[in-house]
């Protein structure tokens, strides 16, 4: 088994996020799909297998560019 932690570090979802603030890591934790729990203390917490099974690894909407017209 790998030393890397089932649980996400504050500094990772921080970097995921965009955010330190646990409200906001909420709400975009919330628009992208990953599950999470709230901690007594109101921080985050997520696990890596709740990431590799979010909408994250979905297609991205489409934003209107043809990157396949410049090959």
């Amino acid at each position: 088994m790998s030393n890397e932690s089932l649980i996400v570090s504050e500094e990772e979802l921080i970097e995921l996020t965009g955010y330190q603030r646990p409200t906001k890591q909420r709400e975009v934790l919330d628009r992208m799909g990953i599950r999470y729990m709230v901690r007594r203390d109101g921080h985050i917490r997520t696990t890596r297998q709740w990431l590799s099974g979010s909408s994250v690894t979905q297609e991205p909407a489409n934003d209107g560019f043809n990157l396949g017209a410049l090959g």
